[in-house]
């Protein structure tokens, strides 16, 4: 090969290599603003990478032996809040509600209460489609862990001790002032 031909060979192979290169930038032709932003993606993707502990923080849940569950019966339109004691099971309706794990954020935490709950129709004869509901239910978000049944609503409103009374450790109930000492008149 001639010297000429080389030059010619090294030019087209280094103009191909540029253009390679300039399709394979995001960020050829963007404003600085874009490739500062651009950039600093990229940052923050390369530490999620990394660093997968800041992406996932793991939260404590205190264990409880009671679900506050409550149910919408559709057709009556009547809305009923029912207790189920962990590893037994409730009926609502035709429908046996069965509670395995009640779980509470500590108050110092954001409030969520969780559940794993199996909810069963015995009416169905068929063991497969027996079974209508089997997961987690979150307190925080019943529209999204709910049992939706054509007839039934079936979601999770707390968690609590059997010894307890209230549903929530941090609900009190509300002192009235009595009305004889409200309405003293001086003689």
């Amino acid at each position: 090969m001639t010297n000429k031909a080389q030059k010619k060979n090294a030019a087209s192979l280094r103009a191909s290599l540029e253009a390679k290169q300039s399709i394979l930038r995001i960020d050829h032709g963007l404003p600085r603003r874009a490739k500062a932003l651009l950039a600093m993606t990229r940052l923050f993707l390369l530490l999620l990478c990394i660093f997968p502990a800041f992406a996932h923080a793991e939260r404590h849940f205190d264990e409880y032996d009671t679900a506050v569950m409550q149910g919408l019966d559709k057709p009556n339109a009547r809305v009923q809040t029912f207790n189920v004691v962990v590893g037994r099971t409730a009926n609502f309706g035709p429908l046996s509600v069965k509670v395995k794990a009640c779980k509470k954020a500590p108050p110092e935490e954001t409030p969520e209460s969780v559940a794993f709950v199996e909810v069963d129709d015995p009416r169905v004869k068929d063991a497969l489609h027996q079974n209508l509901y089997r997961g987690w239910m979150f307190a925080s978000s019943p529209a999204l862990s709910a049992l939706e049944h054509p007839i039934y609503d079936v979601w999770i409103l707390d968690c609590k001790n059997s010894a307890t009374k209230a549903a929530s450790p941090d609900v009190t109930p509300e002192k009235k002032a009595s009305p004889s000492k409200a309405k003293r008149k001086k003689p």
